[in-house]
């Protein structure tokens, strides 16, 4: 008669590695995330948008609402004046 794998009072070491491998993805992604924010280059400074004049018409681009303003910052960022020195 075949044993048990595992008997009462001890711990499979599948377990372990089981619990090991969402850690060590976690631990993964976090580096992932960390090495991106430093090596990030910097965004090209051109509208992706072609509405952006009709925006900065209506004062989107100085609006107070922070929805506008990051979609303002993604896709309006040469109309809007969001680039930095040494911007394309």
């Amino acid at each position: 008669m075949a044993e048990p794998c595992i008997k009462a009072g001890q711990t499979s070491t599948s377990h372990t590695v089981v619990v090991l491998y969402p850690t060590m993805l976690v631990y993964f992604l976090c580096v992932l995330l960390l090495v991106n924010a430093f090596t990030a280059t910097a965004e090209e400074c051109k509208d992706r948008s072609k509405a952006c004049q009709k925006h900065l018409e209506n004062g989107r681009c100085d609006s107070e609402d922070p929805d506008w303003q990051s979609l303002m910052k993604m896709n309006c960022r040469k109309t809007c004046s969001y680039c930095t020195e040494g911007e394309n």
